[in-house]
């Protein structure tokens, strides 16, 4: 989950800086106090024509896997400033992925290649396109005082669509500073900018902290070319706690939750949508209620290609669904099998036996995923859809929340149309069935406008930016309220109960609970100490597939399991008096 949130950083590759008279600047990136990559621009004017080339690279280090983003942009436009055409190379992974936009009046081609294949599309455009060298025109023409504002019409790389941007002026001193906004993204751009409308420093803010793409020589930014490695609360501002933990979270069947923006004056996102209903909404909180969605009538596959479905079973740039070594891995799955759901089950089992979990890699195109076998929770997400819609099943991608160990992190996973529902399904977090109800969904995309749809957006309203409050669920049929005083768990003399879990722990003679308020990535549940001597309960999820642990360390309560780890001299005999002093009511007993 974590390098899903380092996917946002992707938002920063095309952020728009002013433009300049400077034919060469180079930039370093930062984020916080951390220099983690490098800008390189170049302006050229020949032919009746000016071109701009921009490349940023920036590494991200974290627990041995580094993650590397880089985008090249070029763009190029008339001498009166209408954009002619824009190329944006984009490595998230080994494979770089290249758009290529050209534009003729007021219609827009639009190229994604990925690999040896190339998807066209056209666009129609609301507006003549300013390139980069006119906005700086416009720029620096207009905007002179405190309050003075300019609109105009661009293409916005991320989003891979047209978008209307509006810059107004917030300072004036030696420098101009400018806050933008555009129509594609909520992202608040602030530029200072020199008296030739160059970009001295550029601001935008991240759910990992605050980025600055500052001006500099080429050998200080190149002297960031190893990027950088953030504080550890850059990464844990994105884990929203939900000050309990929930019982057998792979099986719940509902789940209220009580969601805030931490800053008052923001506006909490509509999350309606399939599954998720919005109880109340209001400023920056609101309510909303996940149900788990199961297939309501029996449906067969292949299902045609209707103009409406279209997008959701035809291939594109991320979700090759043609490519020949995939159909025969799909078809090879579902074996006779005509059932839709149970086909895409089957093919869920496939990935995520197959797959291996790797923080290097944000987002891939499918063919890569499968070559690899190797992702964060949007390449097995990409890798299930694409198998899916292989043999004809209609399948998206959606971003969100999932649940897991105490705490709501960002996740992706796949849905598959079966009748006129769509149902989750997760294979790197798999349920017995269509995915559980402890996750709710902020964007859903086929991936054919690329992952722009989903890194954006409400995206970066929440990462960052969110707590929650779980108000009730309901699993194997029992509704439990969470009352807004609820503890967590509570200590009782030499007993650690937790009335959510069903858990009772009672510690041995002369040791003292430690580590009660753990979360993910921690398995642990429960820690004892006496001395040199350690226990910890841990808590961990297998696949339905899988058979149960079993030893004296072991309990199996369904799809969940509870290790009792312990470092002793005598560790047999501690663990046997821990697992005597355990009970996990109504979860199951040892």
């Amino acid at each position: 989950m974590r390098a899903l949130n380092s996917s946002l950083l992707l938002v920063c590759l095309a952020a728009p800086l002013a433009a300049q008279s400077a034919s060469n600047s180079w930039y370093v990136v930062r984020i916080g106090d951390s220099p983690v990559g490098w800008m390189h621009e170049t302006r050229a004017d020949s032919a009746g024509a000016i071109r701009w080339n921009s490349t940023m690279y920036m590494a991200l280090n974290r627990l041995g896997s580094q993650v590397v983003m880089e985008t090249a942009v070029a763009s190029v436009e008339s001498r009166t400033g209408v954009l002619h055409a824009l190329d944006v190379g984009t490595r998230l992974s080994e494979q770089r992925v290249n758009t290529s936009v050209t534009v003729n009046g007021r219609v827009a081609t639009v190229s994604v290649e990925a690999g040896a294949r190339r998807f066209d599309k056209t666009v129609d455009l609301p507006d003549t396109l300013l390139g980069r060298e006119a906005a700086q025109r416009l720029t620096m023409a207009r905007l002179r005082a405190v309050g003075d504002s300019v609109r105009y019409v661009s293409w916005d790389a991320q989003a891979n669509a047209p978008a209307t941007v509006t810059r107004v002026v917030t300072g004036r001193d030696s420098l101009l500073t400018i806050v933008e906004r555009s129509t594609t993204s909520p992202l608040v751009t602030t530029m200072r900018l020199d008296a030739a409308g160059r970009a001295a420093i550029t601001q935008f803010d991240l759910p990992f902290g605050r980025v600055a793409v500052v001006l500099a020589d080429s050998t200080t930014a190149m002297a960031a070319n190893g990027g950088g490695s953030l504080a550890e609360e850059s990464y844990t501002r994105t884990l929203v706690r939900t000050g309990m933990k929930l019982p057998r979270a792979r099986e719940i069947d509902t789940l209220r939750v009580r969601l805030t923006l931490m800053d008052s004056a923001g506006r909490l996102p509509d999350l309606t949508g399939p599954g998720q209903r919005v109880i109340t909404r209001e400023g920056n909180a609101g309510a909303i209620e996940i149900t788990r969605r199961y297939p309501r009538v029996r449906a067969t596959f292949p299902v045609d290609a209707t103009p409406a479905l279209r997008e959701y079973i035809e291939p594109n740039a991320y979700v090759r669904s043609d490519e020949p070594r995939l159909v025969a891995l799909a078809k090879r799955v579902v074996g006779s099998e005509r059932d839709l759901f149970t086909a895409a089950l089957a093919l869920e089992r496939w990935v995520a036996d197959s797959m291996h979990f790797d923080l290097g890699v944000i987002f891939a195109p499918s063919v890569e995923v499968f070559e690899r076998r190797r992702g964060t929770c949007v390449a097995y997400a990409t890798l299930l859809a694409t198998l899916t819609r292989a043999v004809g099943i209609p399948s998206r991608i959606a971003m969100g929340y999932v649940y897991v160990n105490g705490i709501f992190g960002g996740h992706a996973w796949a849905e598959v149309l079966v009748g006129a529902d769509w149902i989750p399904i997760d294979a790197a977090i798999v349920a017995r069935g269509p995915a559980d109800a402890a996750r709710f969904a902020f964007a859903w995309s086929s991936m054919a406008e690329g992952p722009g749809s989903l890194t954006s957006g409400p995206a970066l309203e929440l990462y960052g930016r969110l707590r929650a409050t779980v108000e009730s669920f309901t699993v194997a049929g029992s509704r439990r309220a969470v009352p807004p005083d609820a503890k967590p768990y509570v200590i009782e003399g030499d007993r650690y109960v937790n009335e959510w879990l069903g858990m009772e722990v009672t510690k041995p003679a002369g040791f003292r609970f430690v580590e009660l308020d753990e979360t993910w990535p921690s398995k642990t549940v429960v820690g004892m100490e006496r001395g040199s001597e350690r226990v910890r309960v841990l808590h961990s999820m297998r696949a339905p597939w899988e058979r149960d642990a079993t030893g004296p360390d072991v309990i199996s309560a369904g799809l969940d399991t509870w290790r009792i780890e312990v470092e002793s001299a005598h560790p047999q005999a501690l663990i046997a008096e821990v697992r005597r002093g355990m009970r996990l009511r109504d979860v199951g007993s040892p």
